[in-house]
């Protein structure tokens, strides 16, 4: 196999120039004075990487592989890697924090910098060790492993340091986040990434296929870059919160209409979602008209192409739509969508076609095109609250659950009656007592727009106790709560993080379910999270207590 091809570096943006020999040589024989042979070598890799490129500016246009001394190497070649460059890389790391040299993306994401945050080298290069410190203290109160947590700190920081040029990591910001983020994205898809990989891989994952290990790569850089993203939110140094994937907000609020919409069609869209995000309608309710919308204006492209405005639309497309619903089958499930699905996909239309005619938008076809008649009739059931004899082999196995927060969970869906999310945002002053000592539950507000406060048992209020007092341990900063209109600190928190409702509940629920024999015929739990706020309300009825608390 040959080695691959060499692909160009990317242009410089300034003058770069070396650093003065003695200069460096005075800071190598500070910074080594007790190791000679680290001084002899130091100076040996500078002198021979100044003899190849006495111009900085020639090495930094050399192609990628070049500076990495790969350009000669076939793919999964094992053995260490030699050579000027690669071998003047603390140099180089000099050059960036000492003289203010921004070292491009492409170079620090291809090789390791191990001895950076070494004490000797770290203070001669000006980095602050003892903020280091108290970062790895932070991010061990968080939550995460001490090795574990140190490594993500300096392996994100080193690769943010020499891309800025700058070694005061006080100055990072989210701009540097996002850009490093994209920049590991933009590097993956390299074609040398996976080359590059190989390199530094053991012999045993060296066979895997290039990209599969650019892949990887990937997935851990930036699971690396979110967990710093995550403790610069928890100290203040970044004020935005951080998403999935360094996201600066929730992805489908930007994504409103297919990106391959004309114009005329998505216009009027976009405006009555963004009108509905403005008002009182829940978030969520928004987000399911907008992926009805979404499915729609697919179907449109497909069923009609030539239509590209919405002012063209007519009775007949609509009804074409309806059949569509009628005759499609769901992928996953491969049964036809039921009447609740199809209900899903044709209220928005029906309330953006009466709004808008009403208001008189002029883009629009300025007519209902749907009624209430063309809605599928949904089936009206009784609540399925949980049979006592199910109720009690399922509590038996959620005390069992390992995690904490799974079980605090499942237990204040038993006893408190609450929706998931309201329990999810549970925040740390939730939890008092009456005047007799029973413990009481404060629910956030949330789909009806009232806090409410509710009878505890005893038995979820020892668990939620454990967890407040975690939660106050770890001191998570305050995230602003949308429903309540400011800052809160929430219970259900780890590594400084929300946690996930699948994680708390599915997930759950499925482990506790499978343990308590209590799955249909294909494997799934036959408990939902939502049927025990049916088997609460059935309690408090037989109970014979007020019906407000009902």
């Amino acid at each position: 196999m040959t080695a691959l091809a060499l692909a160009p570096a990317p242009e410089p943006d300034c003058r770069r120039c070396h650093a003065p020999r003695e200069e460096y040589f005075a800071w190598v024989r500070a910074t080594f004075a007790d190791a000679p042979a680290s001084i002899k070598s130091r100076r040996y890799f500078y002198n021979r990487f100044l003899k190849h490129w006495p111009d900085l500016e020639d090495w930094l246009a050399e192609p990628l592989l070049v500076r990495l001394d790969l350009h000669g190497r076939l793919a999964h070649e094992p053995g260490k890697r030699i050579g000027p460059s690669h071998e003047a890389g603390p140099y180089l790391a000099y050059l960036s924090l000492v003289h203010g040299i921004r070292l491009d993306a492409d170079y620090v994401l291809s090789r390791n910098f191990d001895s950076l945050f070494v004490p000797k080298v770290a203070a001669g290069l000006g980095l602050d060790l003892d903020l280091l410190d108290s970062l790895s203290a932070r991010m061990l109160q968080l939550g995460y492993a001490p090795v574990s947590g140190r490594s993500v700190l300096t392996w994100t920081f080193t690769r943010l340091l020499l891309m800025r040029g700058d070694p005061d990591l006080r100055a990072i910001r989210l701009d540097d986040l996002t850009a490093l983020a994209e920049e590991i994205k933009r590097y993956c898809a390299r074609p040398e990434a996976g080359f590059v990989r190989a390199s530094h891989v053991s012999n045993a994952r060296r066979r895997m296929p290039m990209d599969q290990l650019a892949e990887i790569y990937q997935k851990a850089c930036l699971t690396r870059l979110h967990g710093v993203h995550v403790l610069l939110f928890n100290i203040g140094q970044v004020p935005e919160p951080p998403f999935h994937g360094l996201k600066t907000a929730e992805l489908w609020r930007t994504e409103l209409t297919p990106p391959e919409t004309p114009p005329a069609l998505a216009a009027p869209v976009t405006r009555w979602l963004s009108g509905r995000l403005q008002t009182s309608d829940r978030a969520e309710s928004v987000r399911h008209s907008r992926d009805a919308f979404r499915y729609f204006l697919r179907w449109l492209a497909q069923a009609h192409p030539d239509i590209d405005a919405m002012t063209q639309l007519e009775r007949r497309h609509v009804e074409g739509f309806m059949a569509h619903l009628h005759e499609h089958t769901n992928a996953r499930t491969g049964r036809p969508l039921t009447a609740r699905s199809r209900y899903t996909y044709l209220s928005p239309l029906l309330q953006f076609f009466r709004e808008t005619s009403q208001w008189g938008w002029n883009d629009v076809p300025g007519r209902p095109l749907l009624g209430r008649s063309d809605m599928p009739k949904l089936p009206s059931t009784l609540p399925r609250f949980i049979p006592r004899a199910e109720l009690d082999r399922l509590m038996e196995a959620v005390e069992e659950l390992q995690d904490p927060h799974q079980r605090a969970a499942l237990l204040l869906l038993r006893w408190s009656g609450a929706r998931r999310g309201e329990i999810a945002r549970l925040t740390l002053d939730c939890l008092d007592a009456y005047p007799d000592g029973y413990p009481r539950l404060r629910i956030p507000v949330g789909k009806t727009y009232t806090e409410r406060m509710v009878p505890l048992h005893p038995q979820a209020a020892d668990a939620l106790r454990e967890l407040i007092d975690a939660a106050k341990a770890a001191n998570a900063a305050a995230r602003h709560d949308a429903w309540a209109q400011r800052p809160v600190r929430y219970v259900f928190m780890r590594r400084g993080k929300p946690m996930g409702r699948h994680f708390l509940y599915e997930d759950a629920l499925e482990i506790a379910c499978r343990k308590a024999g209590l799955v249909d015929g294909d494997g799934h739990p036959t408990v939902t999270p939502h049927r025990f706020r049916h088997t609460v309300r059935k309690f408090h009825r037989d109970s014979c207590r007020s019906m407000a608390l009902v």
